[in-house]
Parts: C-alpha cells; sequence; structure tokens
C-alpha cells in the first residue's frame, strides 16, 4: 500500500490551522529558522546555531509532535548517552574536562527541524534559492582567498599573490574551514541534482551543480570531492543504468582534473596520500589508541581527546613519526572513530541507529517520494567516504549541515505527507 494512505501525525498537524497567536508565530519560527539554517551552511558556525535554536522554539510553541519524527527516540537516546560521557569525564577529572558539553550530541535534531519547517514547497524553494545566492557569493571571494591568503592565521595578511604558498589551502569562502565549505558544496550539488523535489528551474539546476563543481575544484577538500562524486553516483545509480554510466565517466574526468590543479599547484597531498605519509595515518592511530583507553565511556568530548592527543600520538606512532598538530587535535579526522573516541562504543552505535531508522523511514516512502529516498543516499554515501576523513558528525557546524542534508530529504517526504493529509 503506498505510504500516502497512511496518515502521519507530524503530517496532519503541519495541515491543521491553529488559532492561537502563540502557535502560528511558532509555525513562522520554525520556517523561518530552517531556512536560514540551511543558507547558513555556507557561512559562520553562529548562523546556522542561532536559526536551529530558533526553529526549535517554534516547533514548541506551535507544539508539533517531534516525538513522532523518524529516528527521535534513539537521537534522544545519542543525546542522553553524550551527556553521561562528559559527566563522567569531568567527574574523573580528565584533562580538559569542563562544564559545557559539545553541542554535537543535540544537533542530529537538524534533521527533523529542517524536515520540518522546509516540507512547504514555497519554503523549500525560496530557502535554496538563496543558498545558491550564496553560493555564487561566495565564488569570487574562494578565488581571492585562494591568491591573496585569506587571514593572518593562514598564510599572512598582506596581500601576496603566490599560488604556491600555504593559504591556497584554506580556501573557505564565509566558512570556517575549507573542509566545511567542502562539504556545503556537496550539499548544494546533492539538491539539484533532484531539481524537481526543490521546484527549482533547469538553468538554476545547471548553475547550481556548475558552481558546486567549480567550488569543490577551487577548495581542494578531497574528502568533499569524494563524498560529492560518490554521493552523485548514489543517485544516478537510483535512476537508470545508463546515468551511472555517463556519470562515472564525468567523475572520472572531474577527479582528473583535481588531480591536476593539485600537481600544477605544487600541492604534495596527493603523493603522500599515495606514499602512506600523509598526516591523519598518524592521527588515526593516534584515535585508535585513545579509543582503546576508554572504548566505553569515551573522552566526553573533543577538549578531553585533544590534551591527551599528545601523550597518546608518542605511544602510537613509530619514532620520528611527523606530528602535524603538535598542539593536538580534538577529533581524529575520521566521523566513526570521532563518535568513538568522544562517546565511546555506545554513542557510535546510537548515532547510526538513529540514522538508519530516518532511512528506514525513507525507504518506506520511496514509492510516493523517491526524491527523497535519493537523497537520503547522497546524504548516506557522503556521511560513508567523506565521513572517512573528516570529523562530520563531531564537528558542530558540519554536523548541521550532514544532518540538515537528511533533513531535507525528510522535507521532500513529507510535502508528499502534507498533500495526502490536505487531500483526506
Amino acid at each position: 500500500m503506498p505510504a500516502s494512505q497512511h496518515p502521519d501525525a507530524l503530517a496532519s498537524s503541519l495541515e491543521l490551522p491553529d488559532p492561537s497567536l502563540l502557535g502560528r508565530l511558532g509555525r513562522v519560527m520554525l520556517v523561518a529558522g530552517s531556512a536560514a539554517a540551511l543558507v547558513g551552511s555556507f557561512l559562520h558556525e553562529w548562523w546556522p546555531l542561532a536559526a536551529l535554536l530558533i526553529a526549535g522554539l517554534g516547533a514548541v510553541l506551535a507544539r508539533l509532535p517531534l516525538h513522532r519524527l523518524p529516528g527521535f527516540w534513539w537521537g534522544c537516546a545519542f543525546l542522553a548517552w553524550g551527556l553521561v560521557s562528559h559527566a563522567t569525564a569531568y567527574v574523573q577529572h580528565l584533562p580538559g574536562a569542563r562544564l559545557r558539553p559539545d553541542l554535537v550530541v543535540v544537533l542530529w535534531m537538524s534533521a527533523g527541524l529542517l524536515g520540518l519547517g522546509l516540507s512547504g514547497d514555497t519554503a523549500r524553494r525560496r530557502a535554496t534559492i538563496a543558498l545558491v545566492a550564496i553560493a555564487l557569493a561566495t565564488a569570487p571571494l574562494v578565488v581571492a582567498q585562494l591568491m591573496f591568503g585569506c587571514s593572518p592565521d593562514y598564510g599572512g595578511d598582506e596581500a601576496l599573490i603566490d599560488w604556491n604558498s600555504r593559504t591556497r589551502w584554506f580556501a573557505r569562502g564565509f566558512s570556517q574551514s575549507h573542509q566545511t565549505f567542502g562539504l556545503a558544496t556537496c550539499l548544494l550539488l546533492v539538491i539539484h541534482l533532484e531539481p524537481r523535489a526543490f521546484l527549482a528551474s533547469r538553468t538554476r539546476a545547471i548553475l547550481a551543480v556548475a558552481t558546486s563543481l567549480f567550488l569543490l575544484l577551487i577548495c581542494g577538500a578531497r574528502s568533499a570531492v569524494l563524498a560529492g562524486i560518490t554521493a552523485s553516483l548514489a543517485i544516478f545509480a537510483s535512476r537508470s543504468r545508463r546515468l551511472l554510466v555517463i556519470g562515472t565517466a564525468l567523475a572520472i574526468i572531474f577527479i582528473a582534473t583535481v588531480c591536476g590543479k593539485m600537481a600544477l599547484s605544487g600541492d604534495k597531498r596527493i603523493y603522500k596520500t599515495l606514499a602512506a605519509q600523509d598526516g591523519r595515518y598518524a592521527i588515526w592511530r593516534t584515535g585508535a589508541e585513545l579509543i582503546r583507553q576508554r572504548p566505553i565511556m569515551g573522552w566526553g568530548n573533543g577538549a578531553c581527546f585533544k590534551a591527551s592527543y599528545h601523550q597518546a600520538f608518542v605511544t602510537a606512532n613509530p619514532p620520528g613519526t611527523w606530528d602535524e598538530f603538535p598542539e593536538g587535535v580534538a577529533t581524529p579526522h575520521n566521523g566513526f572513530l570521532t563518535l568513538l573516541a568522544h562517546y565511546g562504543i555506545p554513542g557510535l552505535l546510537l548515532h547510526s541507529l538513529f540514522w538508519f531508522s530516518v532511512m528506514r523511514w525513507l525507504y518506506r516512502r520511496r514509492a510516493d517520494s523517491p526524491a527523497a529516498w535519493r537523497l537520503g543516499l547522497a546524504m548516506t554515501a557522503i556521511w560513508l567516504v567523506g565521513g572517512q576523513f573528516q570529523a562530520y558528525a563531531g564537528r558542530q557546524m558540519q554536523s548541521i549541515i550532514l544532518h540538515g542534508g537528511l533533513g531535507l530529504a525528510m522535507a521532500v517526504a513529507y510535502a508528499r505527507l502534507r498533500v495526502a493529509s490536505r487531500q483526506s
């Protein structure tokens, strides 16, 4: 039986008129906050954090049954365990322990908030138009950062055209890092491979995809390049074998272009990766050592992980191994290792169950909302591939983008459910 024939409590609640002033205000806050959180993908992390707070407060004022969101209880369990892990680290006086827990334990909720707030066709269309506009605005900024440098922290504050300087690694638009910028670009790409779900014209979709590919090429985030290509192929594969073959050929050309650009700019990262000299290998070994020390409770947060990093680095790596971050790092540069290191085995398990629950919900609605299912597959591909090299679920801004993309898939499905509720 088609999923649309089964009434959905949340979709029905969104369609029911709310006569109260607070209820109407809450719905406006939910939509506006969700849209601002999406647009904030290319901006500073405080923008989407504030927007999500507004959206969450709006959902509460609108008295929406949030407990009926797919994966809600697994997410709450992940939040509870994250707080227990953090409190344990603080009570045991681990180095770097603090009273303030990492917000990542609650940012899974951005999936549900964007799923509800952008389930209206008009809101989703306007939000994605604004996202394209911000992406276009970042393009000249990224080129300027690449050519001139981007901050005193990365390469100096004078205007110096030096293609081989360290500044080329940090082309990041308005974001805080080129990795965050790359993830936001991946999200922009996969959205516009499903233009009908976002009411995008063909011209806008082509412009957005072309902009995404250009920005991925410029920012040089290897994890984002691999994640974006894999996500695109996941969408193509779910449509037809012919599209998959064409997409694979284009992906090979794009990867060759990225490698050529890195080689011409004197970037040694590809060579170091192939020669097993990349700094991530040492970081992963160090992360594995810290996980071995606290496999169940974890270290509670990134601050504790960073405070114990150097000592574990010496233990985990052979003498003479290059320490890329002698001051320590807050994550093992791998999403799965990060969840294990910060919150132990239960943390990774609970987060995985949350993600699986949402994907199962999307799978059950694939007949009525195939675009939602394909977007869910694309975000899963980004998480599984890009997450091998970046802590997507362990850093605030990247966690918002990752879960927000999953929320956009939910929004497309909820749009169909709202139509069914209206008709019934």
